[in-house]
């Protein structure tokens, strides 16, 4: 039975305090954690636990103290049907209370497959190869965020969808489009920069290629002008019709 905890006003863990990558593959995938906390104000004899969660799913490993972190020797993602998906959160807990008092708590942390668990990138979208019968590629939401999912009956098909400029320029503009529809049209949700959030994560995105913030909620039409612009700049910026038109001639792709 997991332990809850009782939460009162509480530090913040960074994503520069955290560096998670992933180890192994299929049934036999894991995690390795790099925890940097000493930076914080925190008692030396509080715990420090990492969990791995997805879509109701919910694995706890107990790393010790502030003092002495130890990291438990099995840290495999077993309950996971597809552990790529999973993400973490970073929770230290005074133990000496009748219930844990959090605190400090880092969410919403990605893993990276570079050695070292950390990446100078934040990941805005998870990719994984999986059954979809007839379709090649597939959009799904999760309340974790959007998941990329490909046909793993296509050979080597996650190394196409990350080098080959045909699939990148007939699918990503797509995927960039459907993925503002459902947080702005559908989800309804009004950006808040300081949020962590993945819909805060892809708008903020979206602001590297337009200036122009997000419109409010309620003004739908502006809504549709504004991922309309977002897109055109995203594949202009990415060069997608030379791009492909130089795929259909076999020649190699300009960035």
């Amino acid at each position: 039975m997991i332990r809850r905890f009782n939460y009162t006003e509480r530090q913040r863990i960074l994503n520069s305090h955290v560096g998670i990558r992933f180890v192994g593959a299929g049934e036999g995938m894991g995690f390795d954690a790099e925890l940097k906390l000493g930076s914080l104000a925190l008692p030396d004899d509080a715990r420090v636990y990492v969990e791995a969660y997805f879509h109701g799913t919910l694995m706890r490993f107990d790393f010790g103290t502030i003092g002495s972190l130890c990291p438990p020797v099995d840290r495999l993602l077993r309950r996971f049907p597809q552990p790529e998906l999973v993400s973490f959160r970073v929770k230290v807990v005074d133990t000496s209370k009748q219930r844990g008092l959090l605190l400090a708590t880092g969410e919403r942390i990605t893993a990276s497959n570079e050695a070292g668990g950390r990446s100078t990138r934040v990941s805005i979208i998870r990719v994984i190869a999986t059954q979809l019968a007839s379709e090649i590629w597939r959009l799904r939401f999760y309340e974790e965020g959007p998941v990329l999912e490909l046909n793993d009956e296509i050979p080597d098909v996650k190394e196409i969808a990350r080098g080959d400029p045909a699939f990148s320029a007939l699918v990503f503009p797509e995927i960039v489009r459907r993925v503002l529809e459902q947080i702005l049209l559908r989800d309804k949700y009004d950006y808040e920069p300081e949020d962590e959030s993945w819909s805060s994560r892809w708008l903020r995105f979206a602001l590297t290629i337009t200036r122009e913030r997000p419109p409010k909620p309620e003004d739908e039409p502006a809504i549709n002008g504004w991922i309309d612009d977002v897109v055109s700049r995203f594949s202009s910026r990415l060069k997608y019709v030379a791009n492909y038109r130089r795929a259909l001639r076999g020649g190699e792709a300009s960035i």
